[in-house]
Protein backbone atom coordinates (compact mmCIF):
# COMPACT_ATOMS: atom_id res chain seq x y z
CA UNK A 1 0.00 0.00 0.00
CA UNK A 2 1.07 3.80 -0.79
CA UNK A 3 2.21 5.96 2.34
CA UNK A 4 -1.55 7.98 1.97
CA UNK A 5 -3.14 4.86 2.11
CA UNK A 6 -1.54 3.60 5.07
CA UNK A 7 -2.27 7.32 6.67
CA UNK A 8 -5.99 6.93 6.33
CA UNK A 9 -6.07 3.93 8.42
CA UNK A 10 -5.46 5.97 11.67
CA UNK A 11 -8.36 6.91 13.79
CA UNK A 12 -7.59 10.93 13.84
CA UNK A 13 -7.82 13.41 16.33
CA UNK A 14 -8.36 17.21 16.00
CA UNK A 15 -5.85 19.98 16.55
CA UNK A 16 -7.97 21.26 19.43
CA UNK A 17 -8.07 17.88 21.21
CA UNK A 18 -3.86 17.47 20.26
CA UNK A 19 -3.68 20.36 22.16
CA UNK A 20 -3.87 18.86 25.29
CA UNK A 21 -0.61 16.81 24.64
CA UNK A 22 1.16 19.64 23.81
CA UNK A 23 4.43 19.25 26.15
CA UNK A 24 5.68 22.59 25.63
CA UNK A 25 8.18 20.91 28.53
CA UNK A 26 9.29 17.91 27.45
CA UNK A 27 12.39 15.08 26.31
CA UNK A 28 12.94 14.35 22.84
CA UNK A 29 14.16 11.31 21.13
CA UNK A 30 14.89 11.54 17.34
CA UNK A 31 15.11 8.60 14.39
CA UNK A 32 16.45 9.14 11.35
CA UNK A 33 15.53 6.51 8.48
CA UNK A 34 14.98 5.39 4.50
CA UNK A 35 11.18 7.00 3.42
CA UNK A 36 10.86 3.11 1.93
CA UNK A 37 9.80 1.70 5.13
CA UNK A 38 7.52 4.17 6.39
CA UNK A 39 4.65 2.72 4.75
CA UNK A 40 5.75 -0.54 7.09
CA UNK A 41 6.59 1.34 9.99
CA UNK A 42 2.84 2.77 9.95
CA UNK A 43 1.46 0.00 9.60
CA UNK A 44 2.55 -1.69 12.66
CA UNK A 45 1.29 1.52 14.99
CA UNK A 46 -1.92 2.18 13.13
CA UNK A 47 -3.60 0.99 16.19
CA UNK A 48 -1.58 2.69 18.83
CA UNK A 49 -1.59 6.13 17.88
CA UNK A 50 -4.26 9.08 16.25
CA UNK A 51 -3.34 10.56 13.60
CA UNK A 52 -3.91 14.65 13.55
CA UNK A 53 -6.21 15.79 10.97
CA UNK A 54 -5.63 19.76 10.33
CA UNK A 55 -6.29 21.68 7.63
CA UNK A 56 -8.16 19.05 5.50
CA UNK A 57 -4.65 16.82 5.80
CA UNK A 58 -3.11 14.49 7.35
CA UNK A 59 0.20 15.04 6.19
CA UNK A 60 0.76 18.61 6.70
CA UNK A 61 2.91 20.83 4.51
CA UNK A 62 5.33 23.20 7.21
CA UNK A 63 7.70 26.43 6.94
CA UNK A 64 10.45 27.23 9.03
CA UNK A 65 12.63 30.48 8.81
CA UNK A 66 15.74 30.37 11.34
CA UNK A 67 17.57 32.97 12.73
CA UNK A 68 21.03 33.84 14.16
CA UNK A 69 23.04 36.16 15.02
CA UNK A 70 25.24 38.00 12.48
CA UNK A 71 28.10 35.34 14.03
CA UNK A 72 26.02 32.37 14.22
CA UNK A 73 26.22 32.05 17.69
CA UNK A 74 23.10 29.61 18.21
CA UNK A 75 24.69 26.92 14.75
CA UNK A 76 27.68 27.17 16.53
CA UNK A 77 26.65 26.25 20.07
CA UNK A 78 25.26 23.23 19.01
CA UNK A 79 28.36 22.52 16.39
CA UNK A 80 30.86 22.62 20.03
CA UNK A 81 28.03 20.87 22.00
CA UNK A 82 27.06 23.62 24.69
CA UNK A 83 24.51 22.40 26.99
CA UNK A 84 22.50 24.95 27.68
CA UNK A 85 21.34 26.82 23.63
CA UNK A 86 18.62 28.13 21.70
CA UNK A 87 17.08 27.88 18.47
CA UNK A 88 14.57 31.05 17.21
CA UNK A 89 12.67 30.79 14.11
CA UNK A 90 8.90 31.56 12.77
CA UNK A 91 7.17 27.90 11.66
CA UNK A 92 4.08 28.14 9.44
CA UNK A 93 1.48 25.45 9.02
CA UNK A 94 0.81 25.89 5.60
CA UNK A 95 -2.44 24.00 5.25
CA UNK A 96 -3.88 25.50 8.40
CA UNK A 97 -2.69 28.61 7.89
CA UNK A 98 -1.22 29.35 11.21
CA UNK A 99 2.49 30.98 11.80
CA UNK A 100 3.74 31.12 15.27
CA UNK A 101 7.46 32.94 16.48
CA UNK A 102 9.33 30.27 18.37
CA UNK A 103 12.03 29.95 20.86
CA UNK A 104 13.24 26.61 21.77
CA UNK A 105 15.88 26.20 24.52
CA UNK A 106 17.49 23.24 25.25
CA UNK A 107 18.87 22.72 28.79
CA UNK A 108 21.71 20.98 30.42
CA UNK A 109 19.53 17.89 31.14
CA UNK A 110 18.55 17.66 27.81
CA UNK A 111 14.81 19.01 28.54
CA UNK A 112 13.48 21.18 25.57
CA UNK A 113 11.46 24.18 26.68
CA UNK A 114 9.75 26.16 23.63
CA UNK A 115 7.76 29.27 24.55
CA UNK A 116 5.60 30.67 21.20
CA UNK A 117 3.60 33.39 19.76
CA UNK A 118 0.98 33.57 17.30
CA UNK A 119 2.28 36.09 14.30
CA UNK A 120 0.38 36.45 10.96
CA UNK A 121 2.47 35.15 8.89
CA UNK A 122 6.82 34.63 7.90
CA UNK A 123 9.14 37.96 8.49
CA UNK A 124 11.72 38.78 7.16
CA UNK A 125 12.74 40.75 10.31
CA UNK A 126 11.56 40.58 13.90
CA UNK A 127 8.22 42.34 14.76
CA UNK A 128 7.76 44.30 18.13
CA UNK A 129 5.87 41.24 19.83
CA UNK A 130 8.44 38.56 18.28
CA UNK A 131 11.71 41.19 19.87
CA UNK A 132 9.97 41.09 23.38
CA UNK A 133 9.98 37.57 23.74
CA UNK A 134 13.17 37.53 22.60
CA UNK A 135 14.48 39.70 24.82
CA UNK A 136 12.44 38.27 27.83
CA UNK A 137 14.05 34.58 26.87
CA UNK A 138 17.34 35.31 25.37
CA UNK A 139 19.27 38.95 26.04
CA UNK A 140 17.91 42.95 25.29
CA UNK A 141 20.92 42.97 23.49
CA UNK A 142 21.01 40.14 21.08
CA UNK A 143 20.71 41.16 17.37
CA UNK A 144 19.35 38.62 14.92
CA UNK A 145 19.00 38.22 11.33
CA UNK A 146 16.99 35.13 8.82
CA UNK A 147 19.69 32.90 8.25
CA UNK A 148 17.76 29.80 6.91
CA UNK A 149 14.73 28.22 5.52
CA UNK A 150 13.35 24.43 5.27
CA UNK A 151 9.96 22.73 4.35
CA UNK A 152 9.09 19.79 4.47
CA UNK A 153 5.49 17.30 4.85
CA UNK A 154 5.00 16.15 8.63
CA UNK A 155 2.74 13.12 10.10
CA UNK A 156 2.05 14.22 13.86
CA UNK A 157 0.35 11.76 16.27
CA UNK A 158 -0.72 11.20 19.61
CA UNK A 159 -0.14 7.65 21.40
CA UNK A 160 -3.53 6.42 22.92
CA UNK A 161 -2.07 5.38 26.17
CA UNK A 162 0.62 7.35 28.14
CA UNK A 163 1.78 11.15 27.78
CA UNK A 164 3.63 11.01 24.34
CA UNK A 165 3.62 12.25 20.69
CA UNK A 166 5.42 11.92 17.14
CA UNK A 167 6.27 13.96 14.16
CA UNK A 168 7.81 12.34 11.02
CA UNK A 169 8.99 14.24 8.82
CA UNK A 170 9.87 13.78 5.03
CA UNK A 171 10.24 15.87 1.68
CA UNK A 172 12.54 17.81 3.31
CA UNK A 173 14.33 20.98 1.28
CA UNK A 174 16.77 23.52 2.23
CA UNK A 175 16.93 27.06 1.15
CA UNK A 176 19.80 28.96 2.03
CA UNK A 177 20.18 32.27 -0.35
CA UNK A 178 18.73 31.27 -3.05
CA UNK A 179 20.35 28.38 -2.89
CA UNK A 180 18.26 24.74 -2.71
CA UNK A 181 19.13 21.35 -1.71
CA UNK A 182 16.32 18.23 -0.90
CA UNK A 183 17.12 15.25 0.95
CA UNK A 184 14.96 12.39 -1.03
CA UNK A 185 14.18 9.79 1.08
CA UNK A 186 15.06 10.56 4.25
CA UNK A 187 12.45 10.60 6.70
CA UNK A 188 13.12 12.13 10.47
CA UNK A 189 10.86 10.83 13.54
CA UNK A 190 11.22 12.29 16.94
CA UNK A 191 8.90 11.21 19.70
CA UNK A 192 8.21 13.94 22.66
CA UNK A 193 7.73 12.47 26.10
CA UNK A 194 6.87 14.38 29.47
CA UNK A 195 9.46 11.91 30.80
CA UNK A 196 11.94 9.73 28.98
CA UNK A 197 10.41 6.44 28.84
CA UNK A 198 11.21 3.04 26.56
CA UNK A 199 7.92 1.87 27.10
CA UNK A 200 6.73 3.33 23.60
CA UNK A 201 5.06 1.65 20.67
CA UNK A 202 7.35 3.31 17.62
CA UNK A 203 10.08 3.11 20.03
CA UNK A 204 9.44 -0.80 19.67
CA UNK A 205 8.40 -0.39 15.87
CA UNK A 206 11.57 1.08 15.02
CA UNK A 207 13.86 -1.49 16.72
CA UNK A 208 12.37 -4.24 14.35
CA UNK A 209 14.15 -2.28 11.37
CA UNK A 210 17.24 -1.87 13.29
CA UNK A 211 16.99 1.94 13.50
CA UNK A 212 18.40 3.44 16.56
CA UNK A 213 18.48 6.90 18.16
CA UNK A 214 20.33 9.64 16.47
CA UNK A 215 20.75 13.34 17.03
CA UNK A 216 19.63 15.11 14.31
CA UNK A 217 18.87 19.07 13.98
CA UNK A 218 17.33 20.11 11.06
CA UNK A 219 19.11 23.98 11.18
CA UNK A 220 22.51 22.55 12.28
CA UNK A 221 22.46 20.29 9.37
CA UNK A 222 21.45 22.62 7.12
CA UNK A 223 23.96 25.05 8.11
CA UNK A 224 26.75 22.77 7.96
CA UNK A 225 26.11 22.49 4.22
CA UNK A 226 25.16 26.15 3.88
CA UNK A 227 26.68 28.21 5.67
CA UNK A 228 30.53 27.92 5.14
CA UNK A 229 30.93 27.62 9.00
CA UNK A 230 32.85 24.79 10.30
CA UNK A 231 30.96 21.42 9.88
CA UNK A 232 33.41 19.15 11.12
CA UNK A 233 31.54 17.48 14.10
CA UNK A 234 28.68 16.92 11.60
CA UNK A 235 30.47 15.10 9.37
CA UNK A 236 29.64 11.66 10.68
CA UNK A 237 26.49 12.32 10.55
CA UNK A 238 26.17 13.90 7.10
CA UNK A 239 27.77 10.73 5.53
CA UNK A 240 24.38 8.38 7.12
CA UNK A 241 22.57 10.91 5.99
CA UNK A 242 23.81 9.99 2.53
CA UNK A 243 23.99 6.45 3.06
CA UNK A 244 20.35 6.63 3.93
CA UNK A 245 19.44 8.53 0.70
CA UNK A 246 21.17 5.67 -1.14
CA UNK A 247 19.62 3.09 0.73
CA UNK A 248 16.97 1.99 -1.66
CA UNK A 249 17.04 -1.99 -0.24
Amino acid sequence: MSLETKIEQFSSISLEEMDKVKLMNRVDVKYIFNENILPELLDLIKEDYYILFAGGTRSAKYTTLYFDTIKNKFYLDHHNGKSNRFKVRYRKYVDSKLTFFEIKFKNSKGRVIKDRIKVDDIKQELGAEELALLHKKISKKILLEPRLENQFNRITLVAKKGIERLTIDYNLQFTFNKENQGFPSLSIAEIKQERYSRDSKIMDALRKFGVRPARMSKYAIGMSIFSGEKANRFKEKRIKINKIIRDDN
